[in-house]
C-alpha cells in the first residue's frame, strides 16, 4: 500500500465528532472519487476510530506520511476544496 487514509468515523452520544459532522459521506465520496483511478494495492481509504481530534473538524491522517487534516469539511462551501486537497494528498503520496 503506497497511501492509506484514513477518516475519523467516531460518533458520540453527545458533544462533538467527526461521525456527526458528515464524516462516513467523506468516505464514501473518496471512495468513489479514487474507484478506477489506482489500483487497489496502492490506495485505501478507510474509516478509523476516534483520531482525538473531532472538535476541530474532520480528523483525517494520510500514511505513510502521517500527513494530518483535522479541519476537513463534509458539507458546506469549504467541503468540495477540503475533498480536492485530500486527492492530491494522495497523488503526491504516489508521486504523481
Amino acid at each position: 500500500m503506497k497511501a492509506h487514509l484514513f477518516v475519523c468515523t467516531y460518533t458520540r452520544e453527545s458533544g462533538e465528532s467527526c461521525g456527526a459532522k458528515g464524516s462516513f459521506g467523506l468516505v464514501d465520496r473518496l471512495k468513489a472519487r479514487l474507484k478506477g483511478r489506482f489500483a487497489k494495492d496502492q490506495v485505501r481509504v478507510n474509516r478509523s476510530g476516534c483520531l482525538g481530534q473531532c472538535e476541530k473538524g474532520i480528523a483525517t491522517v494520510l500514511y505513510p506520511e502521517g500527513k494530518w487534516r483535522v479541519d476537513v469539511q463534509a458539507a458546506g462551501a469549504r467541503s468540495a476544496q477540503d475533498e480536492d486537497e485530500l486527492v492530491a494528498d494522495i497523488e503526491q503520496a504516489l508521486g504523481e
